[in-house]
């Protein structure tokens, strides 16, 4: 069980293509979240409030880091969440050939 890269590049990719929903909607959640905080920031400092702006471009900063660390979840547990949804359907586990001999 190492590092999942298609888990950390493409998160919500790897999550839709292993069923794991909520991880996905996590991921869309927050990257919304960047673009609608970044989009309103950029409005609002063309509209003369700094102070909103500024805030607003700290919660884009924050959704931001939580799509990072989500990324990080999904490299560091992408395999293990793959193998338990597998044994929750009922997979079994064989011994392979090569470790018989």
């Amino acid at each position: 069980m190492g590092f999942c890269w298609t888990g950390f590049f493409l998160p919500g990719l790897r999550a839709i293509s292993e069923g794991l929903w909520r991880v996905w909607a996590l991921q869309a959640l927050w990257a919304s979240l960047v673009t609608f905080f970044h989009d309103a920031a950029e409005d609002f400092q063309r509209h003369s409030h700094p102070g909103v702006s500024s805030f607003l471009s700290l919660c884009a900063d924050l959704s931001a880091m939580a799509l990072v660390l989500t990324m990080l979840c999904c490299g560091m547990f992408g395999k293990r969440w793959l193998v338990a949804s597998l044994f929750k359907r009922g997979y079994v586990e064989h011994p392979s050939s090569a470790s018989a001999a």
